[in-house]
């Protein structure tokens, strides 16, 4: 189990295109698609639990980061999407669903290679994943004249993914070692395994559209890494209003959102297309963030 445990974890990306690939070769899931999308993208959630120190977050100002989740989860995407419809209207669903996406648990990880305030990054972490339920779909309703889509079945789904899965970490499983222990141990492979079989499953739902707009790859990656730009730009920015040694962690959080839902909330609400471009995020995100990872190991260096 170790052996196939570390295999996986050292291969992260590799899993992901193998799974991807196979999609395009293998039959899908027909209607069972959605509810299996579903319950993997919760799982994802449910494996981030071990990461998120509670007795860690208890010192940080929390009016400090409300501020900062309602100004980068909630106003900001909505100031990409009407900027979107003017220049890429095509994408501006895409843009404003990824940029909606709480902040990621490999802020964690991140922050602790920059030596930046951890307990600060999982409380951004944890805030802006609570508040995800709320937030996007507020921000469909505001722009509903925009975008159609069923903000009661949406609020309901992120309730679904979001919240019950923390609930069940934090209730259930840590109550007992030998959960808590084998969650613990094993929540990176699970993760990824996870994020691969989502992937499968949302590649051999659409291959057919996928293979249609392969002329998409191009344009939406350029998009997407001037989008990750300008929300690590939006971190960089507001760390002028904060403590010197927090600036790195607002950074780092603003840009590093969690892809996996939102491929899963695109492939429930949205069009193959939308979906197809919300993937190529994946692409991107892994770009940026192993940049940041080389950038920090290099300044702990100096």
């Amino acid at each position: 189990m170790t052996k196939i445990r570390t295999l996986i974890e050292n291969n992260f990306a590799l899993c992901l295109v193998f799974f991807a690939a196979l999609g395009l070769f293998l039959p899908s899931f027909g209607d069972y698609s959605d509810k299996l999308v579903i319950i993997f993208v919760a799982g994802l959630v449910y494996f981030s639990g071990p990461s998120i120190k509670i007795k860690e977050m208890l010192d940080v100002d929390i009016f400090q980061i409300g501020t900062f989740t309602l100004l980068r989860y909630a106003i900001l995407p909505i100031i990409f999407f009407y900027i979107a419809q003017l220049i890429v209207p095509d994408y501006a669903v895409g843009i404003l669903l990824l940029t909606l996406m709480p902040a990621a648990m490999a802020v964690a990880s991140l922050c602790a290679i920059s030596s930046s305030k951890v307990a600060l990054g999982l409380s951004i972490t944890l805030i802006s994943s609570l508040l995800t339920p709320l937030f996007v779909p507020a921000v469909f309703s505001f722009l509903g004249h925009y975008v159609e889509v069923n903000t009661i079945s949406l609020f309901v789904s992120l309730l679904l993914v979001v919240i019950v899965p923390l609930f069940l970490y934090f209730g259930p499983t840590v109550r007992f070692n030998v959960t808590k222990n084998w969650v613990t141990e094993n929540a990176k492979m699970m993760s990824i395994i996870l994020m691969a079989l989502i992937l499968y499953v949302v590649v051999s739902s659409y291959r057919t559209e996928f293979l249609e707009n392969i002329d998409m790859l191009l344009k939406g990656t350029f998009i997407m890494f001037v989008v990750f730009f300008l929300c690590y730009l939006f971190g960089y920015v507001f760390g002028f209003f904060v403590p010197k040694e927090q600036r790195s962690t607002y950074i780092i959080a603003s840009g590093t959102m969690n892809n996996g839902l939102a491929i899963g909330v695109s492939f429930l609400y949205f069009s193959a297309e939308i979906t197809f471009f919300i993937m190529i995020s994946e692409i991107v995100w892994s770009f940026y963030v192993a940049a940041s990872q080389y950038y920090f190991s290099k300044q702990k260096k100096i």
